[in-house]
């Protein structure tokens, strides 16, 4: 099926959620042409716990809570949702539950580890691995930064 007979008229919610600000967009697809509506802005900024700033999941949750309602209030038809957030950043849970709020990438935690992290793994095969360059906040690192 061609993808504009299955998007035809249906509304898509899609949320992005930034370093400093998260939002809700519908969607909609009519007579070929996209438009876009912003129903829901918020602050997404990370908070210091522990000395480490963090990603605050439980407000960005609610925020996401508020922009399904004010969506759905604006257009019922909504086909779908989805959420676009970090590419590096990951939350950890431990039998359903929130292990702690997620580390925000620019939390200073993994500095210096890709240097040291070169002592065990040279960049080109880490690069051959996961196809990423060498940013002190990548997922590796946070993760590294658990091991050691």
């Amino acid at each position: 099926m061609r993808v504009e007979y299955l998007t035809m008229g249906k509304s898509f919610l899609a949320f992005d959620l930034g370093a400093s600000s998260g939002r809700g967009i519908i969607g909609k697809i009519t007579d070929g042409k996209l438009t876009l509506n912003e129903v829901h802005r918020f602050n997404n900024f990370p908070v210091e716990e522990g000395g480490h700033f963090n990603w605050d999941l439980n407000a960005i949750f609610n925020e996401i809570k508020t922009g399904i309602k004010k969506a759905y209030a604006a257009d019922p038809e909504i086909a779908s949702i989805s959420i676009d957030t970090w590419g590096v950043d990951y939350a950890l849970f431990r039998n359903g539950k929130l292990v702690r709020n997620p580390f925000c990438y620019r939390d200073s935690r993994t500095n210096g580890l890709p240097e040291e992290l070169k002592k065990l793994v040279s960049a080109e095969e880490l690069y051959s691995i996961c196809g990423l360059q060498t940013l002190v906040f990548n997922t590796i690192y946070q993760l590294y930064c658990l091991a050691v």
